[in-house]
C-alpha cells in the first residue's frame, strides 16, 4: 500500500499545455499502477488548485496558474496536510525544474521530481522524461 501521495503539476508559464497534457497522462499512469489515492496540487508562483483523487477517478485536463514559478508552496502545504494527520507518502512533481526549490529544511516525505530539462533538483531524486 502506497497511501497518499501529493503530486504536483508545474503550471506556471514555461509549461505548454502539450507538457501539462503528457503531465496528467503520467499522473493517470502512477495512480493506475500504484493504485493510490493523492491530492493533485496545481502550482505556479502559488497553488491554484488542490483536490483529492482515488485511482478510479478520472483526472482534471484544465490547469490553473500560467505565472512565474515557486516549488515551495507545495512542499508548505505537504507539511501542513501531515502536521493535520495527513499520512502522505512522498511527493511527486511534474516540472521544468525552472524555479526557486524548496531547502533540505523545508522537505519532510520523500521527494521525486519528474523533470523535462537536464536539470537537476537539490533535494530529492529527480527523473527525467
Amino acid at each position: 500500500q502506497v497511501g497518499c501521495v501529493v503530486v504536483a503539476r508545474d503550471t506556471s508559464g514555461s509549461i505548454s499545455p502539450d507538457v501539462l497534457n503528457q503531465f496528467t497522462s503520467h499522473i493517470e499512469n502512477i495512480m493506475a499502477e500504484l493504485n493510490c489515492e493523492i491530492i493533485l496540487i496545481d502550482c505556479d508562483a502559488a497553488i491554484r488548485m488542490e483536490e483529492r483523487y482515488s485511482a478510479s477517478d478520472t483526472l482534471p485536463r484544465e490547469t490553473l496558474g500560467g505565472g512565474g514559478t515557486d516549488f515551495r508552496p507545495v512542499f508548505k502545504r505537504t507539511r501542513e496536510l501531515v502536521d493535520a494527520g495527513e499520512n502522505i507518502s512522498g511527493i511527486i512533481y511534474l516540472t521544468d525544474l525552472d524555479g526557486p526549490e524548496p531547502s533540505k529544511d523545508e522537505v519532510d516525505v520523500p521527494t521525486l521530481w519528474v523533470c523535462t530539462t537536464n536539470k537537476e533538483a537539490q533535494v530529492g531524486r529527480t527523473v527525467r522524461i
